[in-house]
């Protein structure tokens, strides 16, 4: 295949590879960003904020045992797969294996423990539906060969197409009257389709056989434990709060948190598209090539902080438009939450690039501690501000757990690379930012989904003028074969 951009050099070069890759994958989450902005308002008017609330409680208990069902597996096999090459077949036969066993028990668990929750029947019949999510993880775990070798095409089209079918659903649910355990369904069989097509994509491959030696599936297990249960206490960080809300409140504050909670966490994806792009090429610089590591850290930290900052000041902004957007009238009450956690996103977002560091350098049991200050940290604050201030304590406890992690990750990383902040480079992006707010406050009479698209329209125009993020990447990826792809 020719390729039309001859500055990124062969299709077989490291620079395409990373530019069409990060693309796909950036085009892929802002269309899940999209369906998600436009799904989150359309089912919060729908079925209004005690509903709402109930659908995001029956998410919200089915993803405490998501951890279990992953168990961190896809990142210990990607790295075996960069930092170990051979073939694939060994380490993702013990994957399928060890993730089916886990997979099933979660499963089985999440509809146990819902049974006996004191919760609205139907609601539980929903978290069994939704439960079966907690399977796919088997079938998504062979999608580590396109990552390895960066070939993103498949999967982010995949991506794509299933989020296009998951809105078609649930627009046609809607005109339907649909309630939360038929939306849910929806949901569920989206990504069991999604991820049925990925293994099949996959065994085309290679050949895809579970491998059940006891001795391999132990290491493997007590290899991706302190990932595992990283993910899981970050996990309990992020939604106990939902559960906790609608222990101490009602389901109206549990939907008032959940709607904007959901809304900005969903940008979170931009950040983890970007850092699954550079993986492989970090994990095989590390640590031979430690200087490469540190430039890509503070190149992909600005880029993640350059979409951040619209983020955070667009959402402190149009707090109370958004959140007419989403609920359909006014909500006072609720505005400050939606500015506390829109200021957030600027430590979020950089979490996943600081967690896969750790994981490069070998430091899960630090990513570890780290997760395990900041859940028990943010539990009790929760216990503390949610019983008083209802959802503005469970956005102002987001708020000081993301910085808390932010802080302390970068610190351990520190230990290990000697890493810089890229806070001089931070000044280039004031004047888009600047650009924006003038565009936002002089569209004030626009709609507001206007107000955004120009808002972000004059930020991006802006920041390709007076920044040099592009010839960054140049010399950061230069015009050579793809050393992850020998």
């Amino acid at each position: 295949m020719r390729n039309p951009f001859p500055w990124m050099g062969s299709t077989d070069s490291l620079r395409f590879r990373v530019a069409t890759g990060f693309s796909g994958i950036v085009g892929s989450n802002l269309m899940g960003l999209l369906v998600s902005s436009l799904v989150t308002p359309l089912l919060a008017r729908h079925l209004g904020v005690a509903g709402y609330g109930e659908y995001q409680l029956a998410i919200a208990h089915t993803l405490l045992f998501l951890p279990f069902a992953n168990w961190a597996i896809e990142v210990t096999c990607l790295r075996q797969l960069t930092q170990q090459p051979g073939g694939p077949e060994s380490p993702l036969g013990t994957g399928l294996a060890l993730r089916s066993v886990l997979s099933a028990a979660s499963f089985v668990a999440s509809i146990a423990i819902a049974w006996r929750m004191n919760y609205a029947p139907y609601v539980k019949l929903a978290i069994v539906l939704y439960s079966l999510n907690l399977l796919t993880p088997v079938l998504n775990l062979p999608a580590l060969l396109f990552q390895a070798k960066m070939r993103f095409g498949q999967v982010t089209t995949l991506s794509l197409l299933s989020n296009l079918v998951l809105l078609i659903l649930v627009l046609w649910g809607l005109q339907h009257d649909w309630g939360i355990v038929a939306l849910l369904a929806a949901n569920t069989f989206v990504q069991g389709l999604r991820g049925l097509i990925t293994f099949l994509l996959a065994a085309r491959t290679v050949r895809l056989r579970p491998r059940w030696e006891l001795q391999p599936l132990w290491t493997l297990f007590v290899q991706s434990s302190s990932v595992a249960l990283a993910s899981l206490l970050t996990t309990i960080r992020v939604r106990f709060d939902v559960l906790l809300l609608s222990q101490f409140h009602h389901m109206e504050a549990s939907g008032l948190y959940a709607a904007p909670f959901n809304m900005l966490y969903a940008t979170t994806f931009l950040s983890q598209g970007l850092v699954s792009v550079f993986f492989p090429l970090m994990a095989h610089a590390y640590p031979a090539r430690e200087d490469h590591l540190r430039q890509w850290f503070r190149f992909l930290l600005l880029l993640i902080w350059a979409a951040a900052l619209p983020i955070s000041l667009g959402g402190v902004l149009l707090a109370d438009r958004l959140l007419v957007l989403i609920f359909g009238h006014p909500i006072p009450e609720a505005v400050l939450t939606f500015q506390v956690l829109s200021l957030s996103q600027f430590f979020v977002l950089p979490a996943p690039l600081l967690g896969t560091l750790l994981i490069i350098v070998g430091s899960e049991r630090q990513g570890l501690r780290v997760s395990f200050i900041v859940t028990i940290g943010s539990v009790l604050l929760n216990l503390l501000l949610i019983p008083r201030l209802s959802h503005l304590g469970a956005a102002l406890t987001c708020l000081g757990g993301a910085v808390a992690t932010f802080a302390i990750a970068y610190r351990m990383l520190r230990r290990h690379i000697r890493l810089t902040l890229p806070l001089t480079e931070l000044w280039p992006l004031v004047l888009p930012c600047l650009g924006m707010v003038l565009v936002l406050i002089g569209m004030e009479s626009a709609h507001v989904l206007t107000q955004v698209a120009l808002g972000a329209s004059a930020y991006l125009l802006t920041l390709a003028l007076c920044t040099n993020l592009f010839r960054t990447f140049r010399s950061l990826v230069p015009r050579q074969p793809d050393p992850t792809n020998p």
